[in-house]
């Protein structure tokens, strides 16, 4: 995860639960609600992908990020994204 509120610094975190709406993650970070960020994908055979979104909810080191996706190619992204962490839960 990219936090945009203190000039680009690179978060590592776990994501917990995945939407197209939004992503629940484990990050040991002090980001206020309402932060922008940008959630960073690796997939296997790609490059990284990333997503704007927003903090919405924390609690603790748990956040609540809310997708922004204004642009039609990242909702596709995230449609895809959503499709590929399903086929991995399920092997």
């Amino acid at each position: 995860m990219y936090s945009r509120e203190d000039g680009g610094t690179i978060i590592e975190g776990r994501g917990m639960r995945l939407s197209q709406g939004g992503i629940c993650l484990f990050a040991a970070a002090d980001l206020p609600l309402d932060a922008q960020v940008q959630v960073e994908f690796q997939t296997a055979g790609q490059e990284a992908l990333r997503i704007p979104g927003k903090v919405r909810n924390r609690q603790v080191y748990l956040y609540g990020i809310e997708f922004i996706a204004d642009r039609l190619e990242d909702r596709r992204l995230l449609a895809w994204l959503g499709t590929e962490f399903c086929k991995n839960l399920s092997t």
